[in-house]
Protein backbone atom coordinates (compact mmCIF):
# COMPACT_ATOMS: atom_id res chain seq x y z
CA UNK A 1 0.00 0.00 0.00
CA UNK A 2 1.41 3.36 -0.93
CA UNK A 3 0.92 5.48 2.39
CA UNK A 4 3.14 2.48 3.92
CA UNK A 5 6.03 3.23 1.95
CA UNK A 6 6.64 6.22 3.90
CA UNK A 7 5.17 6.90 7.26
CA UNK A 8 4.29 10.19 8.34
CA UNK A 9 1.08 11.96 9.91
CA UNK A 10 0.57 13.69 6.71
CA UNK A 11 0.27 10.53 4.42
CA UNK A 12 -1.72 8.69 7.25
CA UNK A 13 -4.70 11.17 7.35
CA UNK A 14 -4.84 11.67 3.95
CA UNK A 15 -5.06 7.91 3.40
CA UNK A 16 -7.44 6.98 6.57
CA UNK A 17 -9.91 9.84 5.29
CA UNK A 18 -9.64 8.42 1.95
CA UNK A 19 -10.25 4.42 2.91
CA UNK A 20 -13.37 5.79 4.70
CA UNK A 21 -16.19 3.97 2.65
CA UNK A 22 -13.92 3.11 0.16
CA UNK A 23 -12.11 0.24 -0.86
CA UNK A 24 -8.53 -0.13 -0.73
CA UNK A 25 -7.53 -1.02 -4.33
CA UNK A 26 -9.69 1.58 -5.71
CA UNK A 27 -7.96 4.10 -3.34
CA UNK A 28 -4.31 3.53 -3.96
CA UNK A 29 -3.84 5.69 -7.61
CA UNK A 30 -6.19 8.32 -5.61
CA UNK A 31 -3.41 8.37 -2.89
CA UNK A 32 -0.78 8.59 -5.19
CA UNK A 33 -2.36 11.09 -7.54
CA UNK A 34 -3.35 13.20 -4.55
CA UNK A 35 0.00 13.70 -2.51
CA UNK A 36 1.96 14.26 -5.86
CA UNK A 37 0.02 17.24 -6.03
CA UNK A 38 -0.21 18.29 -2.33
CA UNK A 39 3.25 16.98 -0.96
CA UNK A 40 2.14 18.41 2.87
CA UNK A 41 -0.66 19.96 4.84
CA UNK A 42 0.89 23.77 3.52
CA UNK A 43 -0.18 22.61 -0.03
CA UNK A 44 -2.67 21.30 1.02
CA UNK A 45 -4.25 24.42 2.79
CA UNK A 46 -3.11 26.35 0.07
CA UNK A 47 -5.13 24.86 -3.00
CA UNK A 48 -8.02 25.62 -4.39
CA UNK A 49 -10.99 23.86 -3.13
CA UNK A 50 -12.12 23.07 -6.85
CA UNK A 51 -8.30 21.42 -7.15
CA UNK A 52 -8.83 19.30 -4.13
CA UNK A 53 -12.53 18.19 -5.70
CA UNK A 54 -11.29 17.55 -8.93
CA UNK A 55 -8.42 15.18 -7.82
CA UNK A 56 -11.22 13.67 -5.85
CA UNK A 57 -14.10 13.03 -8.44
CA UNK A 58 -14.97 9.26 -8.34
CA UNK A 59 -14.22 8.76 -5.14
CA UNK A 60 -17.29 9.78 -4.17
CA UNK A 61 -18.32 11.24 -0.17
CA UNK A 62 -17.37 14.38 -1.62
CA UNK A 63 -17.86 16.00 2.37
CA UNK A 64 -14.92 13.88 3.07
CA UNK A 65 -12.27 16.43 0.49
CA UNK A 66 -14.24 19.42 1.38
CA UNK A 67 -13.33 18.42 5.27
CA UNK A 68 -9.94 17.25 4.90
CA UNK A 69 -9.56 20.78 2.91
CA UNK A 70 -10.97 22.77 5.93
CA UNK A 71 -8.62 20.91 8.28
CA UNK A 72 -5.37 21.82 6.79
CA UNK A 73 -6.22 25.23 6.32
CA UNK A 74 -7.36 25.88 10.26
CA UNK A 75 -4.40 22.65 11.01
CA UNK A 76 -1.89 25.84 9.27
CA UNK A 77 -3.54 28.77 10.74
CA UNK A 78 -3.88 27.60 14.61
CA UNK A 79 -0.56 25.17 14.41
CA UNK A 80 1.68 25.89 11.56
CA UNK A 81 1.34 22.73 10.38
CA UNK A 82 -0.37 19.74 11.69
CA UNK A 83 -0.95 19.05 15.00
CA UNK A 84 0.95 17.98 17.73
CA UNK A 85 -1.67 16.82 20.25
CA UNK A 86 -4.61 14.71 20.46
CA UNK A 87 -6.90 17.37 20.98
CA UNK A 88 -5.56 19.56 18.40
CA UNK A 89 -5.89 16.63 16.01
CA UNK A 90 -9.57 16.23 17.35
CA UNK A 91 -10.49 19.49 16.80
CA UNK A 92 -10.17 19.55 13.25
CA UNK A 93 -13.23 18.88 10.70
CA UNK A 94 -13.54 15.56 9.39
CA UNK A 95 -11.61 13.85 11.96
CA UNK A 96 -13.46 11.47 14.09
CA UNK A 97 -12.67 8.78 16.82
CA UNK A 98 -11.58 6.61 14.44
CA UNK A 99 -9.20 8.84 12.11
CA UNK A 100 -7.61 10.14 15.62
CA UNK A 101 -7.01 6.46 16.19
CA UNK A 102 -5.47 5.65 13.42
CA UNK A 103 -3.17 8.52 12.87
CA UNK A 104 -2.23 8.74 16.45
CA UNK A 105 -1.51 4.99 16.80
CA UNK A 106 -0.05 4.40 13.20
CA UNK A 107 1.95 7.97 12.41
CA UNK A 108 2.53 8.48 16.23
CA UNK A 109 3.09 4.78 18.03
CA UNK A 110 0.48 6.26 20.86
CA UNK A 111 -1.46 3.52 22.61
CA UNK A 112 -5.14 4.66 20.41
CA UNK A 113 -7.85 2.46 19.63
CA UNK A 114 -9.89 2.64 16.29
CA UNK A 115 -12.71 0.80 15.16
CA UNK A 116 -13.94 -0.25 11.94
CA UNK A 117 -16.34 -2.57 10.18
CA UNK A 118 -13.37 -4.65 9.66
CA UNK A 119 -12.11 -4.36 13.55
CA UNK A 120 -15.81 -4.99 14.48
CA UNK A 121 -16.27 -8.24 12.73
CA UNK A 122 -13.18 -9.36 14.01
CA UNK A 123 -13.51 -8.38 17.37
CA UNK A 124 -17.10 -9.94 17.49
CA UNK A 125 -16.35 -12.78 15.85
CA UNK A 126 -13.16 -13.86 18.12
CA UNK A 127 -15.04 -12.98 21.41
CA UNK A 128 -18.22 -14.80 19.99
CA UNK A 129 -20.10 -11.33 20.65
CA UNK A 130 -23.95 -10.90 19.53
CA UNK A 131 -23.08 -8.13 17.89
CA UNK A 132 -24.80 -5.75 14.54
CA UNK A 133 -23.43 -4.17 12.38
CA UNK A 134 -24.70 -0.13 12.27
CA UNK A 135 -25.87 -0.25 15.52
CA UNK A 136 -24.49 2.13 18.21
CA UNK A 137 -24.22 -0.42 21.38
CA UNK A 138 -22.65 -3.26 19.39
CA UNK A 139 -19.87 -0.97 18.09
CA UNK A 140 -19.48 0.59 21.73
CA UNK A 141 -18.96 -2.68 22.75
CA UNK A 142 -16.29 -3.23 20.62
CA UNK A 143 -14.38 0.13 21.10
CA UNK A 144 -14.40 -0.42 24.86
CA UNK A 145 -12.43 -3.92 24.14
CA UNK A 146 -10.23 -2.34 21.76
CA UNK A 147 -9.79 0.72 24.45
CA UNK A 148 -9.19 -1.78 27.42
CA UNK A 149 -6.09 -3.61 24.88
CA UNK A 150 -4.17 -0.71 24.19
CA UNK A 151 -4.72 0.14 27.86
CA UNK A 152 -3.48 -2.93 29.60
CA UNK A 153 -2.21 -5.29 27.03
CA UNK A 154 1.45 -4.69 27.11
CA UNK A 155 2.17 -6.02 23.09
CA UNK A 156 -0.77 -3.81 21.91
CA UNK A 157 1.11 -0.97 23.77
CA UNK A 158 4.19 -1.33 22.33
CA UNK A 159 3.06 -1.81 18.78
CA UNK A 160 -0.34 0.52 18.76
CA UNK A 161 -0.06 1.08 15.00
CA UNK A 162 0.63 -2.75 14.01
CA UNK A 163 -1.50 -4.14 16.07
CA UNK A 164 -4.52 -1.67 14.50
CA UNK A 165 -3.64 -2.52 11.20
CA UNK A 166 -3.07 -6.16 11.90
CA UNK A 167 -6.32 -5.89 12.85
CA UNK A 168 -7.99 -4.49 9.95
CA UNK A 169 -6.80 -6.23 7.25
CA UNK A 170 -7.30 -9.73 8.81
CA UNK A 171 -10.83 -8.51 8.02
CA UNK A 172 -10.15 -7.16 4.93
CA UNK A 173 -8.40 -10.28 3.90
CA UNK A 174 -9.64 -13.23 5.52
CA UNK A 175 -12.39 -12.79 8.36
CA UNK A 176 -14.37 -11.16 5.47
CA UNK A 177 -18.08 -10.87 5.39
CA UNK A 178 -17.59 -14.95 3.99
CA UNK A 179 -14.92 -15.98 6.15
CA UNK A 180 -11.86 -18.11 4.98
CA UNK A 181 -11.68 -19.61 8.81
CA UNK A 182 -8.96 -22.06 6.95
CA UNK A 183 -6.63 -19.78 6.35
CA UNK A 184 -6.91 -17.56 9.25
CA UNK A 185 -3.87 -17.11 11.72
CA UNK A 186 -5.84 -17.01 15.01
CA UNK A 187 -8.51 -19.50 14.47
CA UNK A 188 -7.94 -21.28 17.10
CA UNK A 189 -8.65 -18.45 19.57
CA UNK A 190 -11.91 -17.52 17.66
CA UNK A 191 -15.04 -18.85 18.86
CA UNK A 192 -17.34 -18.06 16.21
CA UNK A 193 -14.86 -20.38 14.09
CA UNK A 194 -15.82 -23.38 16.50
CA UNK A 195 -19.60 -22.83 15.35
CA UNK A 196 -21.12 -23.83 12.40
CA UNK A 197 -22.03 -20.81 10.78
CA UNK A 198 -19.22 -18.05 11.71
CA UNK A 199 -20.44 -15.47 9.19
CA UNK A 200 -23.65 -15.15 11.25
CA UNK A 201 -21.45 -12.94 13.38
CA UNK A 202 -21.92 -9.68 13.46
CA UNK A 203 -25.57 -9.42 12.92
CA UNK A 204 -26.29 -8.06 9.73
CA UNK A 205 -26.61 -4.12 9.08
CA UNK A 206 -30.68 -3.39 9.49
CA UNK A 207 -31.69 -2.60 5.98
CA UNK A 208 -32.52 1.18 4.93
CA UNK A 209 -34.69 2.00 2.15
CA UNK A 210 -32.68 3.79 -0.97
CA UNK A 211 -34.10 7.59 -1.64
CA UNK A 212 -34.95 7.54 -5.81
CA UNK A 213 -33.13 10.56 -7.13
CA UNK A 214 -34.25 11.73 -10.50
CA UNK A 215 -32.04 14.33 -12.29
CA UNK A 216 -32.57 15.86 -15.59
CA UNK A 217 -29.11 17.37 -16.99
CA UNK A 218 -28.19 19.72 -20.13
CA UNK A 219 -25.66 19.22 -22.76
CA UNK A 220 -25.01 21.98 -24.12
CA UNK A 221 -22.36 22.10 -26.92
CA UNK A 222 -20.96 24.91 -28.52
CA UNK A 223 -18.16 25.03 -31.49
CA UNK A 224 -16.93 21.55 -29.63
CA UNK A 225 -17.25 22.45 -26.45
CA UNK A 226 -20.31 21.89 -23.72
CA UNK A 227 -21.15 23.54 -21.05
CA UNK A 228 -20.37 23.05 -17.12
CA UNK A 229 -21.56 24.61 -14.10
CA UNK A 230 -21.19 24.43 -10.25
CA UNK A 231 -23.52 22.52 -8.25
CA UNK A 232 -25.44 24.50 -5.31
CA UNK A 233 -24.43 23.83 -2.01
CA UNK A 234 -25.68 22.36 0.13
CA UNK A 235 -26.65 19.16 -1.76
CA UNK A 236 -25.28 16.07 -3.89
CA UNK A 237 -21.75 16.61 -5.28
CA UNK A 238 -21.97 20.52 -3.99
CA UNK A 239 -19.47 22.50 -5.31
CA UNK A 240 -17.95 20.04 -8.38
CA UNK A 241 -18.59 21.11 -11.70
CA UNK A 242 -20.65 18.74 -13.59
CA UNK A 243 -23.61 19.05 -16.47
CA UNK A 244 -26.24 21.97 -15.89
CA UNK A 245 -29.20 19.74 -13.74
CA UNK A 246 -32.36 19.66 -12.03
CA UNK A 247 -34.87 17.27 -10.84
CA UNK A 248 -37.13 17.81 -14.56
CA UNK A 249 -36.97 19.14 -17.70
CA UNK A 250 -38.68 22.10 -17.09
CA UNK A 251 -37.09 23.07 -13.78
CA UNK A 252 -33.95 22.38 -16.28
CA UNK A 253 -35.23 25.03 -18.60
CA UNK A 254 -35.55 27.29 -15.41
CA UNK A 255 -32.44 26.78 -14.13
CA UNK A 256 -30.28 27.09 -17.16
CA UNK A 257 -32.73 31.02 -17.60
CA UNK A 258 -30.89 31.95 -14.56
CA UNK A 259 -27.35 31.34 -15.29
CA UNK A 260 -28.26 33.59 -18.53
CA UNK A 261 -29.66 31.94 -20.83
CA UNK A 262 -32.08 32.84 -23.48
CA UNK A 263 -34.29 30.54 -26.19
CA UNK A 264 -33.73 27.41 -23.82
CA UNK A 265 -35.26 24.83 -25.81
CA UNK A 266 -35.10 20.95 -24.13
CA UNK A 267 -34.82 18.23 -26.95
CA UNK A 268 -33.94 14.76 -27.05
CA UNK A 269 -32.73 12.61 -24.76
CA UNK A 270 -29.04 11.24 -25.55
CA UNK A 271 -28.58 9.14 -22.35
CA UNK A 272 -29.70 7.99 -19.51
CA UNK A 273 -28.10 6.41 -16.73
CA UNK A 274 -28.93 4.86 -12.96
CA UNK A 275 -26.28 5.02 -10.09
CA UNK A 276 -26.22 3.23 -7.01
CA UNK A 277 -25.13 5.23 -4.25
CA UNK A 278 -25.11 4.64 -0.12
CA UNK A 279 -28.79 6.45 0.46
CA UNK A 280 -29.81 6.75 -2.92
CA UNK A 281 -30.75 5.21 -6.26
CA UNK A 282 -30.06 8.30 -8.91
CA UNK A 283 -31.03 7.91 -12.42
CA UNK A 284 -29.72 11.28 -14.65
CA UNK A 285 -31.26 11.68 -17.74
CA UNK A 286 -29.33 13.70 -20.70
CA UNK A 287 -30.98 16.08 -22.72
CA UNK A 288 -29.72 17.67 -25.65
CA UNK A 289 -30.41 21.61 -24.82
CA UNK A 290 -29.92 24.50 -27.59
CA UNK A 291 -29.42 28.07 -25.71
CA UNK A 292 -28.79 30.88 -26.42
CA UNK A 293 -27.08 34.01 -24.53
CA UNK A 294 -23.96 34.74 -22.13
CA UNK A 295 -23.71 31.29 -20.18
CA UNK A 296 -22.56 31.30 -16.55
CA UNK A 297 -20.05 28.80 -16.34
CA UNK A 298 -17.34 27.22 -18.37
CA UNK A 299 -17.12 25.64 -21.91
CA UNK A 300 -14.95 22.43 -21.33
CA UNK A 301 -13.71 20.73 -24.35
CA UNK A 302 -15.52 17.13 -25.74
CA UNK A 303 -12.94 15.48 -25.63
CA UNK A 304 -11.82 16.95 -22.15
CA UNK A 305 -14.66 16.19 -20.28
CA UNK A 306 -13.44 13.10 -18.69
CA UNK A 307 -10.71 15.10 -16.84
CA UNK A 308 -12.72 17.71 -16.11
CA UNK A 309 -13.02 16.51 -12.30
CA UNK A 310 -16.90 15.42 -12.67
CA UNK A 311 -18.47 13.09 -10.61
CA UNK A 312 -18.17 10.04 -11.67
CA UNK A 313 -21.99 9.79 -12.08
CA UNK A 314 -22.15 12.44 -14.13
CA UNK A 315 -18.64 11.09 -16.41
CA UNK A 316 -21.19 8.05 -17.30
CA UNK A 317 -23.77 9.74 -17.73
CA UNK A 318 -22.19 11.56 -20.82
CA UNK A 319 -23.23 10.87 -24.79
Amino acid sequence: MPWRHVVSPYRTWISEIMLQQTQVDAVRGYFARFVERFADVHALAAAEERDVLSLWAGLGYYSRARNLHRAARIAVKEHGGLPATRDGWRALPGVGRYTLGAVRSIAYGEPCALVDGNVLRVVSRIGGLKTRRGEKSSEDRIWAIAEALHADDPIVRARPGDFNQALMELGATVCTPAPKCGECPVRAACAAAATKDPAKYPLAKAAVAKKRVRIAAAWIEQGGKVLLVERVRPGLWAGMWALPSASSSEELASLLEEIGAKSVRVGAVLRKTARTLTHRQVEIVVHEVSASGALRGRFVPVAELGDAGMPSAFRAALP
